[in-house]
């Protein structure tokens, strides 16, 4: 049994689907969290099951995020191309 004195030292478990979920992430939470976890990686604890049902499933995960991906919408196109006589000084194609 430890003494008062003895610090123990804490450890932390994080499911499989906790870390599948970082290649399902949509925004920045995901990349922050993923940032704290590197900074405990000395006391995480990663079991053998835990690896395999991890590369087990992380294809699916990863496509399953690719899927959430959506093209960017109208993109503006600069002012300075709106013009006609700029696209000239440019030599644009497809205009005089």
């Amino acid at each position: 049994m430890p003494s008062k004195t003895t610090k123990l030292k804490k450890l932390l478990f994080v499911d499989t689907n906790i870390w599948l979920d970082f290649y399902r992430a949509r925004n920045d939470a995901g990349l922050a969290l993923l940032k704290h976890a590197e900074a405990v990686a000395d006391s995480i604890i990663v079991t053998y099951q835990l690896e395999s049902e991890f590369k087990k499933n992380r294809q699916a995960a990863i496509l399953e995020g690719m899927q959430e991906l959506k093209p960017p919408g109208q993109i503006p196109r600069p002012a300075i191309f709106s013009d006609a006589k700029s696209t000239q000084i440019f030599g644009v194609p497809g205009h005089p």
